[in-house]
């Protein structure tokens, strides 16, 4: 069904190393014939020193990972009948492939980001391709990152 918005959240924080890459969220399009629209995505930080440097966040594309762990993608209206398509993966143990950068940015250890995208101006994931968020801080602390679609 078109319109079916979902999201791709964690209810637990995601621990980043220092100076190391991490695919904190991954979305996967369910088949080739299916594309996904993003609507939006954020990232939330837990730092504790106001004068850490920024963390860099990467929006890219990526092949579906190995290595990361499965989790059940929200409706964003609990009450349709139908099913989501796609799926979701967290905290990546082996870095996927990425192939191109959608967004990137540099945030704030203590605060977090979210982008909404303009009507009509939504990127999308294309059939049987896979969508992450990356991290790197220069120190330890944790992330609790999120993405909002459409099917």
């Amino acid at each position: 069904m078109a319109g079916l918005e979902w999201i791709a959240g964690t209810t637990a924080e995601i621990a980043l190393s220092a100076n190391t890459e991490k695919t904190v969220l991954q979305v996967v399009t369910p088949s080739a014939n299916q594309l996904v629209k993003v609507l939006g995505w954020g990232v939330y930080f837990d730092g504790g020193v106001s004068t850490d440097e920024p963390v860099s966040v990467w929006v890219r594309f990526q092949a579906s990972a190995t290595g990361m762990t499965g989790f059940s993608l929200q409706k964003g209206n609990p009450s349709l009948a139908e099913t989501i398509q796609s799926s979701g993966q967290r905290n990546a143990t082996v870095e996927p492939t990425s192939s191109g950068v959608l967004y990137s940015r540099n945030v704030h250890p203590q605060s977090g980001y979210e982008y909404t995208a303009p009507y009509g101006r939504e990127d999308y994931i294309p059939g049987g391709k896979a969508l992450g968020i990356i991290c790197r801080s220069c120190t330890a602390l944790n992330v609790l990152p999120w993405f909002r679609c459409e099917e």
